[in-house]
C-alpha cells in the first residue's frame, strides 16, 4: 500500500507515530518491527563502500543475483553508476562520486531489492523531481497509490 499527501499534519503526525516519536493525541497504532520499515530521508548517507553493501542488505546477502541488482540499476537509469564503480565489488566514496540524484537512486534501488513492509520517502521529489518520483511510486506501489486528506 502507499500513502501520498501534503506534507501537513495527517502525514506528519503518522510519520512521527510510526517512527515512535511521542505525539498528542489517542489510539493505537500496530506497526511492522524496526527492520520492516524504511524512512528515505531527503538527503541520503552513502558511506564508502562496495555497490553491492550498497544495494543489499546484509541479511539478504547471497539472495539476490548480481543479474536482478543490474536489472534494478537499469530500470532507474543508474547503469552508469555501475560501470563508473567497476561493477559491484570496488570501494567507492559515494557522497564525492555521484550527485545527490544519484545517491537517492541508489536507496530507493536497496528498497526495490529487498521490499520492508513500509517505507516512508521524505520529500525526495525535491532532488529527483516529478516525473522521477511517479515512476518511483509506480514501482514500490505496484499500482496500489492511497492519498491522505
Amino acid at each position: 500500500m502507499l500513502l501520498t499527501g501534503p506534507s501537513e499534519a495527517p502525514g506528519t503526525a503518522l510519520f512521527r507515530a510510526t517512527a515512535g516519536i511521542p505525539t498528542p493525541g489517542t489510539g493505537r497504532i500496530i506497526r511492522p518491527g524496526p527492520d520492516d520499515i524504511v524512512f528515505l530521508k531527503q538527503r541520503p548517507y552513502l558511506p564508502p563502500s562496495t555497490l553491492r553493501e550498497i544495494l543489499v542488505r546484509l541479511e539478504n546477502a547471497g539472495e539476490i543475483s548480481d543479474d536482478r541488482m543490474f536489472q534494478v540499476l537499469r530500470e532507474l537509469d543508474l547503469e552508469r553508476v555501475a560501470n563508473q564503480a567497476g561493477g559491484l565489488d570496488q570501494e567507492q566514496g559515494w557522497e564525492k562520486s555521484l550527485s545527490l540524484s544519484e545517491q537517492q537512486l541508489l536507496t530507493v534501488a536497496k528498497i526495490l531489492l529487498a521490499p520492508p513492509q513500509v517505507v516512508f520517502l521524505d520529500r525526495i521529489e525535491t532532488t529527483l523531481g516529478s516525473e522521477k518520483l511517479r515512476k518511483i511510486l509506480r514501482l514500490l506501489s505496484g499500482g496500489q497509490v492511497f492519498k491522505l486528506t
